[in-house]
């Protein structure tokens, strides 16, 4: 069961779809929970001409996910631990959800369908 939660993919298809028709290479957006607290940041990097593998940078760390970890703190008052993914769906961007709470329902929902 969601509780009214989607998943990060579903969240980040208009902010997406802002990105690339605006040309920026990146767009985040915090996700909500059912009590109206926030609960994740999904981070969401269009590919751009030319551009480089961003799962492998991420993956071998030539680009660091702790500038993103931070900023989620920052911005939600909240502190880490967090939950993080980096998904690579089949469509031209990159996803990276940054779950605030980990073990929570939310972590287990994006664990359960994209692990």
């Amino acid at each position: 069961e969601h509780h009214g939660e989607r998943p990060p993919l579903l969240l980040g298809d208009l902010r997406r779809e802002r990105a690339r028709a605006d040309g920026e290479p990146m767009n985040s957006r915090v996700t909500y929970g059912t009590d109206n607290e926030p609960n994740g940041v999904v981070y969401t990097f269009a590919d751009q001409p030319g551009s480089r593998d961003l799962l492998a940078e991420f993956r071998d760390g030539g680009k660091p996910l702790e500038p993103l970890v931070d900023r989620a703190a920052r911005s939600e008052d909240v502190e880490p631990p967090f939950s993080v993914y980096v998904i690579e769906p089949e469509e031209p961007f990159l996803v990276v959800y940054i779950v605030l709470e980990p073990d929570g329902l939310l972590d287990e929902t994006v664990a359960d369908t994209y692990l």
